[in-house]
């Protein structure tokens, strides 16, 4: 029996008016995770986007339930951008974990399952999903981008964050987060090809991944949000570098 004290940990939630999907997620992550861990702070963005006021209040609601000291956000109109960039803000120094509230946790996770993996010159561990290109992974997330150091030909793989679910240091995140532009989609203006101000810091903070899936190789997460916009025909498209949901009608 491991009688050592279980290691602190902050939580940032971001959620929209889907009281359906929050609650699948927060109840996997709490029998999986959280009860793993000393949940010490908590942060929630519910920005009213797809529900109603009612489905709002289910959201809140839902939240306290599983995390009752939690702070919670509700802005006047949505901002994928902003809610990344005011979450990450409130992590005090320590062990945070950044979750959205389309994903649904498979596998249980232990804090040695991450502490392994954040070593030095690694900041974050992203929880790997359930598609089937994650398995192709190397040991950090990157994305390919011209060289742009002797020599000047072909291209290097330029290490990356992304905004899903993955653990993260809270300073770290608190220095992206002082870089963000609310306007703007935070996982698309931390590319490079975006002429990106995150890229060294980044570089200095690589994300590992997390995958305790075996041979299968299809991640510790189930995503929801896919299906879940599929149904109701709403697609996500980039406008500007923002972020913006778009609903097709027959």
């Amino acid at each position: 029996m491991n009688n050592s004290p279980k290691p602190s940990l902050q939580v940032g939630i971001i959620a929209t008016r889907r009281p359906d999907l929050i609650e699948v997620m927060l109840h996997s992550f709490s029998t999986k995770l959280f009860s793993n861990f000393q949940l010490i702070s908590a942060y929630a963005n519910i920005d009213p986007a797809f529900g109603y006021q009612e489905d709002e209040k289910q959201v809140v609601d839902c939240i306290r339930s599983y995390l009752p000291m939690v702070e919670i956000r509700t802005p006047d109109t949505p901002s994928f951008g902003a809610a990344v960039k005011w979450t990450w803000s409130k992590f005090k120094p320590g062990l945070a974990l950044h979750l959205e509230d389309d994903w649904e946790l498979n596998e249980e996770i232990f804090p040695d399952d991450v502490t392994s993996k954040m070593t030095k010159g690694y900041s974050a561990v992203s929880l790997c999903g359930n598609h089937p290109k994650w398995h192709k992974r190397k040991e950090y997330l990157w994305v390919s981008g011209k060289r742009n150091k002797f020599p000047y030909v072909g291209y290097e793989k330029i290490p990356a964050l992304g905004t899903q679910p993955k653990f993260i240091e809270g300073t770290f995140a608190n220095k992206i987060s002082s870089l963000m532009n609310p306007e703007l989609d935070p996982e698309k203006q931390m590319l490079p090809s975006f002429g990106s101000v995150f890229t060294e810091i980044i570089k200095e903070n690589k994300c590992g991944f997390l995958d305790k899936s075996g041979v299968k190789q299809y991640g510790v997460l189930n995503e929801l949000g896919r299906d879940w916009r599929e149904k109701r025909k709403i697609t996500k498209i980039i406008k500007n570098g923002r972020s913006e949901w778009k609903t097709t009608y027959d």
